[in-house]
């Protein structure tokens, strides 16, 4: 699932809703749960805040760090 949200993110910055509403139909049924991934991503480096000043703002978006792409790329070529 984290892998999947990093992908979403890759074609640029999204609202937690706009993730949620890409990965619905995948293994993420709970809200906590939706949460807790994308905190997870926060916390190690691989997405930020696009107001990071502003963590509650209504109008917050996520998006892929340089280390989230990096490791997003390193991924993509694992799998080829």
């Amino acid at each position: 699932v984290e892998w999947d949200i990093l992908r979403t993110l890759f074609a640029g910055a999204k609202s937690a809703k706009e993730i949620k509403e890409e990965q619905s139909g995948k293994s993420i049924s709970l809200p906590g749960s939706f949460k807790e991934k994308l905190t997870r991503l926060r916390e190690k480096g691989y997405i930020a805040y696009t107001i990071p000043d502003k963590p509650k703002s209504s109008r917050q978006k996520y998006r892929l760090t340089e280390l989230g792409e990096r490791i997003l790329q390193q991924y993509a070529d694992e799998i080829e």
